[in-house]
């Protein structure tokens, strides 16, 4: 399995705790995982063709947990075992979007007081502007 990050993690405020001024914050990053599934046996072809077809009507979604990217063909890899005997093998790939959060919390700021400084006139009295 390889997994491509796609982009930074962005951060996205998602709730406000009153009672204890703290801040939840997510941060998503959207990934592409890149599987290869392998099917064995004397009913590999008929296992890899359901098995892909329930991928595809499970993940062809707009929204979901994992949505499909790319969805290969169904390779025939059978191969001689070692006893002269033929291994039937099928496998296909799958890539899928996902977007793995973190979520954290952060203080929350609910009161700020300002004071405005004029650098270099604070000690200075006011001047009068008649002239």
């Amino acid at each position: 399995m390889r997994v491509d990050n796609r982009g930074w993690s962005q951060q996205r405020p998602t709730g406000y705790d009153k009672s204890t001024g703290l801040i939840s914050i997510d941060y998503d990053v959207q990934r592409i995982y890149s599987l290869q599934l392998d099917f064995y046996g004397p009913d590999a072809f008929d296992n890899a063709i359901e098995f892909q077809q329930t991928l595809q009507v499970n993940l062809a979604h707009t929204f979901g947990v994992a949505d499909l990217k790319v969805m290969s063909e169904i390779r025939n890899l059978t191969f001689l075992q070692e006893n002269k005997e033929y291994m039937p093998r099928y496998n296909f790939d799958v890539d899928v979007f996902v977007v793995d959060t973190i979520t954290q919390t952060a203080p929350g700021i609910e009161r700020v007081q300002i004071k405005i400084v004029n650098r270099g006139n604070n000690n200075q009295e006011p001047k009068d502007n008649k002239q």
